[in-house]
């Protein structure tokens, strides 16, 4: 019984060392987290907020796919302005067009197609006023198929 008592009390040492110092820096944290803003200062929350489109696969020709893009986009900003949404610009852009005629080859495979398959991937993403018109942009187009996404950014602003 003595053994097991002193290993306890060898335990508790070595512990509670670790104990306080978790404390401490729980205790740090929790002040830089709640700083108020310096007297004089204005602070508010600032938002960045992104939508985007995806495109995957789409079978496209080599000639036409910036003009598959720029119409994409035009058809963007008019469910857009139907939002109520006056600016809606691009914040990134990028497609990549190549080949598919991949053969797998092996028993049974089927052979390479006759016409080249030529495919697009690619995705555009847009600076929205704000998170509630990013959202229901978002909703508008993925109803009309498109593969979308939302990104909201904030961060908090003094002066």
């Amino acid at each position: 019984m003595k053994k097991y008592f002193f290993y306890f009390m060898c335990l508790g040492a070595i512990v509670n060392p670790f104990s306080t110092y978790a404390q401490e820096v729980t205790t740090a944290v929790k002040t830089d987290i709640v700083v108020p803003a310096p007297a004089g200062q204005n602070c508010k929350l600032v938002e960045t907020v992104q939508f985007g489109v995806n495109f995957n696969n789409v079978n496209v020709d080599p000639k036409t796919a910036k003009t598959y893009m720029d119409d994409k986009i035009a058809e963007l900003r008019a469910l857009a302005a139907d939002l109520g949404i006056k600016s809606l610009e691009i914040q990134n852009l990028n497609y990549s067009v190549y080949n598919n005629n991949y053969n797998y080859g092996g028993c049974g495979a089927a052979p390479a197609p006759a016409t080249p398959v030529v495919q697009l991937n690619g995705n555009v993403s847009f600076i929205v006023e704000d998170s509630a018109k990013g959202t229901a942009l978002m909703e508008k187009a993925g109803e009309k198929g498109y593969n979308v996404n939302f990104n909201l950014n904030a961060y908090r602003q003094c002066q």
